[in-house]
């Protein structure tokens, strides 16, 4: 079972596939990356509408990526480039949210991220839980640096 894909790994795992699937690395906002799948609307060439921007919805499971054949038109909506995260701040980042953040027993299988935008800015949203409801958000741009915290008390 491919797990884990909350990490610095496990982020270009999923890069490389999107890649391998669609050509690109550019999605919509609001993909997501859970510790064993990843999902979100992405950026598809389609020979039948060369002058639109297409979009299908993809999904990464068990180590390989697949679109779900549900295409539509992408409207003035403002595309991320997953290539441009560095995925080796996760670490950091991940260590920020589980130590400092005042979640209680942070639970890595209940830790996500999703990409949205933060200011104009690409940005990364990770929600880490713990014991008694606890949460917290993090939020980074793609160079790591910490735009906004959310802790949990």
């Amino acid at each position: 079972k491919d797990t884990d894909l909350v990490s610095a790994a496990g982020g270009r795992r999923v890069v490389k596939e999107l890649k391998a699937v669609t050509g690109g690395t550019k999605v919509v906002s609001w993909f997501s990356i859970h510790q064993s799948h990843a999902s979100g609307n992405v950026l598809v060439k389609d020979e039948k509408m060369p002058n639109d921007q297409i979009f299908d919805g993809f999904s990464y499971d068990e180590g390989s990526g697949k679109l779900d054949n549900n295409k539509a038109i992408l409207d003035d909506q403002p595309l991320m480039d997953l290539s441009k995260v560095n995925w080796d701040t996760f670490p950091r980042l991940l260590r920020v949210g589980y130590k400092e953040m005042g979640v209680r027993n942070a639970d890595p299988t209940q830790t996500y991220v999703i990409f949205d935008w933060e200011n104009g800015k690409q940005a990364m949203r990770f929600y880490i839980n713990g014991d008694y409801k606890t949460s917290a958000m993090l939020t980074a741009s793609f160079d790591g640096t910490i735009l906004r915290r959310v802790n949990a008390r």
